[in-house]
């Protein structure tokens, strides 16, 4: 899966990060260092192309440190039905 996403920790403050799995519930995210949220939960940006993109709010579950920055474990606390729905049909799509 080829997917990006941006991690906010305020409105100033936003890291690139990979998208290693994301389905209903969660998302694993790859980033350098400085995408280890300061505190328990980060609104995630996942960048769907042709201008599309939706935000969820993640709760941090996992921290792993790898050799080129972090990979990080979040559950889903909130996403905006309509967002949600166009993220599943996203997926729906790329796994068909």
């Amino acid at each position: 899966m080829f997917l990006k996403a941006k991690e906010y920790f305020d409105t100033n403050n936003q890291v690139d990060a990979d998208v290693l799995d994301v389905n209903s519930d969660g998302a694993v995210l790859a980033m350098d260092h400085s995408g280890i949220p300061s505190n328990k939960f980060a609104w995630l940006e996942f960048i769907l192309g042709q201008n599309r993109s939706v935000k969820a709010l993640g709760q941090v579950e996992t921290i792993k440190d790898v050799e080129s920055g972090v990979v990080i474990s979040f559950a889903f606390k909130h996403i905006f039905p309509d967002d949600r729905k166009v993220l599943m049909d996203y997926l729906g799509v790329i796994a068909a």
